[in-house]
């Protein structure tokens, strides 16, 4: 089995979920709709955009 890792929001614990058409961040609670991230530096460099653009997100990615 391959771990895969996900970018939490610091804010609500949700998971990022992909982008909705207006192109903003979807949010979920549900870990089979979250974003799947093969390796742990693509998931980390996701969320340090979200930072970048003042999205409160953990840096450290979450593994799923």
């Amino acid at each position: 089995m391959q771990t895969s890792y996900a970018v939490m929001n610091k804010k609500t614990g949700q998971l990022f979920a992909g982008f909705d058409a207006d192109q903003h961040p979807v949010w979920t609670d549900d870990e089979r709709k979250a974003r799947a991230y093969s390796e742990k530096s693509d998931a980390r460099g996701q969320a340090l955009l979200f930072v970048c653009f003042g999205i409160k997100a953990q840096q450290k990615p979450v593994t799923l």
